[in-house]
């Protein structure tokens, strides 16, 4: 094969090609793709996008209490009792500073294999953006399930989401060694999370169960779960040969790497640029979580980019640059709807 001659183009590979080309070696739409599919979480919880400042409110508000039967000659607009008002408090969610991962390609490795090596790297750029999204969301929820700690992991108003005097306004934590191990322990804790959801008042529907990948694998492995419903087709809730599954006590299961990354990550403490708590709770520990059951209102991610890609050519080293980052930011919304799985 003869070395190609002539000046280095970023835009060009072998010297082909207009000088005029985009940078990119991968439409930006691929990369959104792949980028929106690695969400796995993020994908599932309340969104809010802002075009400017660093922050954004909305109200929290709980349930209305009990009224009472009216008696004669009472005023249902003076006496006791009948006046009722829902409980609401702002709330203020704040993003963080900008999550940056960068690329940099020496002019001659793209010109000297048959393969692009930017297509490689850009794709593993949207991937691990994706990863780190979740992984921030992995941590709130975690957070947000613990029983005791700040703000964060308290009620949204005073009195609760619930009617006060009834079930704890708060998230849980349900403890079992055998959590990664045993698919009946984690039925058994599916089940629990779906009676304490109830019991809040949490709406069915958009229930979800971000597991690690190995209890993913262990519930497929219960063929009860996959075909156990006579009523249904069989394999309706799966696929053993595919090792697909899809409810369990009304959660949606998504088998997520960033609950590996946490456990693996072990116990996360704030760094600059976090606007957020993400630091582990004095009782909690991220090492130790094996699963968290959510909905889609327990946190909300606040967005003011969500994934920009830029990218050009450095003379002074001769190699192709590309950048990306994005602006978000976590915080509890609905703690009362949020169930951690812990092995310890």
């Amino acid at each position: 094969m003869a070395t190609p001659t002539g000046t280095f183009r970023p835009a060009q590979a072998l010297m082909t090609g207009s000088v005029t080309a985009l940078q990119l070696r991968m439409f930006f739409g691929e990369l959104i793709g792949i980028y929106t599919r690695g969400k796995q979480i993020a994908n599932r919880i309340r969104t809010q996008t802002i075009q400017e400042g660093l922050s954004w409110q909305c109200p929290a508000y709980g349930l209305i209490e009990t009224g009472k039967y009216h008696v004669a000659g009472e005023d249902v607009l003076i006496d006791s009792g009948y006046l009722q008002q829902v409980p609401i408090a702002d709330k203020t969610f704040y993003i963080d500073l900008p999550w940056v991962l960068n690329m940099l390609t020496p002019s001659f490795d793209r010109l000297q294999t048959h393969y692009s090596t930017t297509e490689i790297s850009m794709r593993q750029i949207a991937e691990r953006q994706a990863r780190q999204t979740d992984l921030k969301a992995c941590r709130m929820l975690a957070n947000s399930a613990e029983t005791v700690g700040n703000e964060a992991r308290t009620a949204n108003v005073t009195g609760g989401s619930t009617p006060s005097g009834s079930e704890t306004p708060a998230g849980l934590t349900i403890t079992n060694a055998a959590m990664l191990t045993s698919a009946a322990v984690i039925l058994d804790s599916l089940r629990q999370a779906a009676q304490r959801f109830d019991e809040n008042d949490v709406p069915e529907g958009k229930r979800y169960f971000a597991c690690h990948p190995a209890q993913k694998h262990l519930l497929i492995a219960d063929r009860q779960l996959l075909d156990g419903d006579v009523q249904a087709v069989r394999g309706s809730n799966g696929d053993y040969p595919t090792a697909k599954i899809y409810m369990a006590h009304g959660f949606e299961i998504i088998s997520s790497t960033a609950v590996k990354a946490m456990r693996t990550a072990g116990d996360y403490t704030n760094v600059t640029g976090d606007n957020n708590l993400y630091t582990k709770t004095s009782t909690g520990t991220h090492a130790a979580n094996a699963g968290i059951c959510f909905t889609d209102e327990s946190i909300i991610r606040l967005v003011r980019k969500d994934l920009e890609i830029d990218s050009w050519y450095q003379n002074s080293r001769f190699a192709h640059v590309v950048t990306s980052r994005v602006i978000d930011g976590y915080s509890t919304y609905r703690p009362e709807t949020v169930v951690a799985l812990r092995t310890s």
